[in-house]
């Protein structure tokens, strides 16, 4: 079984695609606008990933013209950043592996957030899109299974990955038996964490 952290919701790996496929299908630009568009682990910001943040509805009720221009401003200088976070996949590193992984992605995240704009959120989103089997993304709904109420990058990381990586072969096969097989097990998990959880019902 795959169990989501601390309010006791358990899926099978079939439950878990079919809760992906309703996913796709209530938020179909979703899809098409952002996951389709991700492509494999990349250091360079292109218009299309920060455009595709949007999707993701990134920035909330706040103005994002501000928060693109400042990033698109220093992108340079995040990809440099970048630079250093591994490109392998969260499931495919070692415990040693991992955690250089996470330092570096929370320098990264550490420098995006600094960025006029930008927030806790709008950071993880980025970062995900840029390396998506390996960083996963926060939001105040994922938060409810983890109770940071600010990202703490680091701490957020080493959870959120420790919880997908145990849960990976049941994932993976969650993936696989759903309509868009090409995701990343990091992205899977935050979408069963987004769509069960308890926020969801508060708004």
């Amino acid at each position: 079984m795959i169990k989501l952290p601390k309010h006791d919701i358990s899926l099978t790996a079939k439950e878990a695609a079919g809760v992906l496929d309703d996913y796709w299908t209530t938020y179909s630009a979703v899809w098409d606008l952002f996951d389709a568009t991700v492509g494999k682990a990349h250091d360079e910001i292109t218009p299309l990933d920060v455009l595709s943040l949007n999707a993701l509805n990134a920035w909330g009720p706040n103005r994002p013209m501000e928060a693109m221009e400042s990033l698109w401003q220093r992108r340079v200088d995040v990809a440099m950043l970048l630079a250093e976070v591994p490109t392998k996949p969260a499931v495919e590193m070692s415990a040693a592996e991992l955690s250089v992984a996470i330092e570096t992605l929370e320098r990264t995240a550490d420098f995006v957030w600094d960025l006029d704009g930008w927030g806790d959120t709008s950071t993880a989103k980025l970062l995900h899109r840029m390396r998506p089997s390996l960083a996963p993304i926060w939001d105040r709904y994922v938060d409810r299974f983890y109770g940071m109420a600010k990202a703490d990058y680091g701490d957020y990381y080493r959870s959120a990955l420790d919880e997908v990586l145990q849960h990976a072969d049941l994932l993976k096969i969650a993936v696989d038996g759903s309509i868009h097989s090409e995701i990343s097990i990091v992205r899977a998990w935050d979408i069963l964490l987004w769509t069960r959880s308890p926020a969801q019902h508060e708004d």
